[in-house]
């Protein structure tokens, strides 16, 4: 798992008192570790010196990738999938989307942000209050839960993919595979120096910081006027088949 520092403000008294030792007991008894960011297989070689720790990037697999026919549509399509809950917030990017209209003269059709997936009951109420409070009814569609293969759609037709990762500084969420691994111009909210921003920046998606609507706002021009820079190419580095071979050779010569 990717264990974070403990600390007095996180997590429950349960859980401070009890998952670093549960750390401690795993890495003791482990022949190895396995660890799906960079900077994560960095923190545990650190504290655990005796115990090989190998980093294995997660990946996409590209069986699931949806047919090619790719509806047209004028515009700028915006779309983030995936669950609203801790950190995980749109109010920065809704801010940065007023900003775009604003600037740009955006008229409704021409712009907009959809969302899918799970919002946690105080998270789709803040969404929805954001939502009025800047003016976006026309701007924004949020879908709710979807199928995977309904979700990957609605995604390979977007213009620019989000993907949240706020306050996460050892983790990388599984969606910015799926959408690099499609091709997607991809834009990741994360802290500069976490797991989610180096390895964003390595498979060539824009990073902004949590807090920089300015920024994001500027992507968003910038994908709107078909001027992006930011669609990465897919390597066969975080492809499913390819992420396998390694694994095989690692589990069969851990040497």
């Amino acid at each position: 798992s990717q264990v974070e520092q403990w600390d007095p403000v996180h997590g429950t008294a349960l859980a401070r008192a009890f998952m670093p030792r549960f750390e401690r007991a795993v890495m003791g008894a482990a022949d190895g570790v396995l660890a799906n960011t960079e900077l994560l297989a960095s923190r545990l070689a650190t504290r655990y010196p005796h115990t090989p720790v190998v980093w294995v990037r997660n990946g996409f697999d590209p069986e699931r990738l949806p047919p090619d026919g790719v509806e047209p549509h004028d515009g700028l399509l915006i779309s983030y999938i995936g669950t609203l809950y801790g950190n995980r917030s749109l109010q920065v990017t809704l801010e940065a989307l007023r900003l775009h209209i604003d600037r740009s003269s955006v008229p409704p059709g021409a712009a907009l942000l959809q969302v899918a997936g799970h919002a946690e009951g105080p998270y789709h109420a803040q969404f929805q209050r954001a939502v009025s409070e800047l003016r976006l009814e026309a701007y924004v569609r949020l879908r709710g839960p979807l199928p995977g293969s309904e979700a990957l759609r609605l995604l390979r037709r977007s213009d620019l993919a989000l993907v949240l990762a706020q306050g996460q500084h050892l983790q990388v969420p599984a969606k910015l595979y799926e959408c690099i691994g499609m091709g997607i111009p991809t834009l990741v909210v994360a802290d500069a120096g976490s797991a989610a921003a180096r390895e964003a920046t390595a498979l060539g998606a824009l990073v902004v910081e949590p807090g920089d609507a300015g920024a994001i706002a500027q992507a968003f021009e910038r994908v709107h006027r078909k001027a992006s820079a930011i669609r990465p190419a897919p390597s066969a580095e975080i492809l499913y088949p390819d992420i396998a071979e390694h694994l095989s050779h690692l589990l069969s010569d851990p040497g």
